[in-house]
């Protein structure tokens, strides 16, 4: 770990809204130059190949969940999908054939095949064992087509998603009590015009048409489909979990759907053994300001059911959404501008609850790992509020595999922390010596930066944990302008393992109990359905 330098905050802002201009030019620089760009249509992608809505056959259904090819090298930390390269090993990997389905919904939230959900709950409702079902929304850009081979395209690369979670979980559970997993894409309109400087213009309709396709109230929309879901996926086998992953504007369109839900007193939009996660979420923080006034917020982190993960060096949240909302293609996502208006949910540091690095373990870069092997990083007292945990990921081969096995060191921190003491306790006792956790970040008012004890701010009740990481944590493979690495980055190996392990925390057997507010917030209605 270090400490950060003393830059100014003044002296920040300034970079920052310097960087954010050149990187915005740049972007339009690029997409005048490519030309107007050609259109994507509203449709749907992956149908049911049956004639008739709800009168497929078995075979019919049983088509539409389809395996998804691919390998996992042994120590769980690199996947190629459909085949080997030429010239690998392939003692060195595991194949895996996971099944796959698709739900995807039109620009006014209805289901462009209706057959798609009834797959789903079929294959549900014939499966007795234990059952993780991994959810993901795509956000801007992107929709169900798998085409492209690129490595961009979202509904690819969901194969790796899938094949790191199925090797995550064998690692946690090695007796062979691994549950099966199945991925669920969630497609949409997440792009108009393909290339050209209308790519760039789009934000601003992309993200109405996220908010138009969560606020659709009928059984069939977005909300109504998941909930289905959940629901199919409880009645597997009592060990079964979900997951719900959104990111960008995927990541707004599950806020826009279930976030009411915590005002309404629900600790779990989508019940019992399901938590949502959203990475990298391309909305506005002044979207979820009731939930951090008092009656909505408390100061101990409980156990979560919502996660919004967001790397601090992505640009597209961090700089093209705060740009775009000064142009006017984005507006407040409340009734009143406020502090929090134009500047992402991840991006917005008094919203900030949560602080998250995980790095490889290289010569002294890490000290007393064998003790932290196997430590919890969402260990807490029972009763008690989280305060901060460091860990170890260790990524040991497989057999035949005789590699070394690789350690990589985290560290979950509370901001601010309650002491300048507790701080200096974790400072001399860090396990990760580069970690990037900001010290002066997590100061308390003791301190001297001005963060009162009051800022400790847990929205939803303490369910809902808003952490900042780095792109150490989240990364991608192939940079470039269009398909920038920490904001399609949302393939994390490390964060994987993490959702695993939490998901599996023996309280998430069970229904939390509601807590209504204690106060009314004012703001933009909402309504629950």
């Amino acid at each position: 770990m270090h400490q950060s330098n003393t830059t100014t905050s003044t002296t920040i802002a300034g970079k920052g809204a310097d960087s954010r201009r050149r990187a915005f030019l740049a972007a339009c620089a690029a997409c005048v130059l490519a030309g107007c760009g050609s259109y994507v249509p509203d449709r749907a992608w992956q149908r049911v190949s049956c004639k008739e809505p709800r009168q497929c056959t078995d075979d019919e259904y049983t088509d539409a969940v389809k395996p998804a090819p691919v390998f996992v090298r042994r120590d769980g930390w690199w996947t190629y999908r459909q085949a080997l390269p030429a010239g690998t090993d392939p003692a060195s990997y595991i194949p895996q054939s996971l099944p796959k389905a698709y739900l995807e919904f039109n620009a006014e939230g209805w289901p462009h095949d209706v057959n798609q959900l009834d797959a789903v709950e079929r294959y549900l409702k014939n499966t007795h064992k234990p059952l993780f079902v991994l959810v993901y929304v795509h956000g801007w850009h992107q929709n169900a087509s798998t085409v492209a081979s690129d490595e961009g395209e979202n509904a690819v690369k969901f194969d790796d998603l899938l094949a790191r979670t199925k090797d995550s979980l064998v690692r946690k559970f090695p007796d062979g009590r691994a549950p099966d997993v199945l991925g669920i894409y969630v497609g949409w309109q997440g792009e108009i015009y393909d290339g050209g400087y209308r790519w760039l213009r789009s934000v601003g309709s992309r993200a109405q048409v996220a908010n138009d396709i969560a606020a659709n109230p009928s059984p069939d929309g977005v909300r109504g489909t998941l909930k289905a879901v959940a629901q199919a996926m409880r009645a597997t086998h009592p060990e079964s979990r979900m997951v719900v992953m959104g990111h960008s504007f995927g990541g707004r369109l599950l806020s826009r759907a279930f976030v009411p839900d915590f005002l309404q007193g629900r600790p779990q939009p989508l019940g019992e053994r399901v938590l949502v996660n959203t990475v990298n979420a391309a909305i506005g923080a002044d979207y979820f300001t009731p939930l951090y006034a008092p009656g909505f917020a408390r100061a101990e982190a409980l156990r979560p059911s919502w996660i919004n993960l967001t790397s601090k060096q992505d640009w597209a949240t961090g700089r093209i959404y705060p740009m775009a909302f000064s142009l006017g293609w984005l507006g407040p996502e409340r009734d009143e501008k406020n502090d929090a208006s134009g500047v992402t949910i991840g991006h917005f540091p008094t919203y900030i609850t949560h602080l998250l690095d995980v790095v490889r373990c290289s010569g002294n870069d890490c000290r007393n790992v064998d003790a932290h092997v196997g430590a919890k990083a969402w260990a807490q007292d029972e009763g008690k509020g989280f305060e901060y945990n460091q860990f170890v990921q260790r990524y040991a081969w497989t057999p035949p595999g005789n590699n070394a096995p690789t350690d990589y060191c985290g560290v979950l921190v509370r901001r601010p922390m309650l002491s300048v003491q507790q701080r200096e306790q974790l400072r001399s006792d860090a396990v990760c010596n580069v970690a990037q956790v900001d010290f002066d970040y997590l100061r308390s008012k003791d301190g001297g930066d001005g963060f009162p004890l009051s800022a400790r701010r847990v929205p939803a009740q303490g369910r809902m944990w808003n952490i900042e990481t780095s792109e150490s944590v989240l990364n991608f493979r192939v940079p470039s302008l269009g398909s920038a690495s920490v904001h399609n980055g949302y393939i994390s190996t490390a964060w994987t393992r993490m959702l695993v392990d939490l998901i599996y925390e023996p309280d998430y057997l069970q229904a939390w109990p509601p807590v209504l507010p204690a106060t009314v917030v004012t703001g933009q209605s909402q309504t629950v359905r």
